[in-house]
């Protein structure tokens, strides 16, 4: 079975386990040093965020032997882990006096992600850039981080020394 076949079976098995209101979305997610992933969101309706679920390594156990049905088990496994249990606030995100004490920094391959740079305020260092991420999450190690984008930082009115 080729890759877009297997991503095609994944979406249409995983729909047919689950209940009529969630909404599955396969889309490619750009990540570090231009690396694109292939994201699978089950969606409730209940909840504003969900997790995304990286198909590629799935796709190499299938090459490996492993069942269908088995990547199916797996996958709705790491869903039912990290599935949300609330809506999650956003609103500190639109004020920069309260974003502004969950800002981390990022060290990153400046010259492998000269793409995503391009939308993002960052830092020269050396061979590497310097990005801004929000942190969220309630504790370790179950966190997760929002990318500062020039959009988001313009929004703020901040300006780079205040980042």
């Amino acid at each position: 079975m080729k890759y877009t076949e297997f991503l095609q079976t994944i979406e249409t098995e995983i729909t047919s386990r689950l209940d009529d209101n969630f909404k599955l979305s396969i889309h490619p997610v750009e990540k570090n040093n231009g690396n694109v992933y292939d994201g699978l969101m089950i969606i409730n309706p209940k909840f504003n965020i969900a997790p995304t679920i990286y198909l590629n390594p799935y796709y190499h156990w299938y090459l490996d032997g492993v069942s269908i049905d088995s990547i199916l088990d797996a996958i709705l496994s790491t869903y039912n882990q990290c599935k949300p249990t609330e809506d999650f606030d956003i609103g500190f995100c639109k004020d920069f006096s309260k974003a502004k004490d969950k800002i981390i920094i990022h060290l990153i391959n400046y010259e492998k992600n000269k793409k995503m740079l391009q939308h993002v305020p960052h830092i020269k260092y050396l061979d590497f850039a310097i990005v801004f991420q929000l942190y969220v999450g309630p504790n370790l190690p179950e966190y997760g981080t929002i990318t500062i984008t020039d959009a988001l930082f313009n929004s703020w009115g901040a300006d780079m020394e205040e980042l």
